[in-house]
């Protein structure tokens, strides 16, 4: 029971309005200051494109 209710919690945490909108922005951000760069996505390490993708798959309800 106890997890249960860690989980609801941590899921109130994550859908906090604020937080999802500075993990969207921070994606928009890296998206496009790389291809601003000209980068492409080859230089963002693919690890952490993975975990702010899977974050945001999270937080979104």
């Amino acid at each position: 029971m106890e997890q249960v209710a860690g989980q609801t919690e941590r899921r109130k945490l994550w859908h906090e309005p604020g937080l999802v909108a500075v993990l969207w922005l921070l994606l928009l951000f890296t998206l496009g200051s790389s291809a601003m760069l000209g980068w492409g996505l080859q230089n963002v390490p693919q690890g952490v494109g993975l975990l702010v993708i899977s974050a945001l798959l999270y937080v979104t309800p």
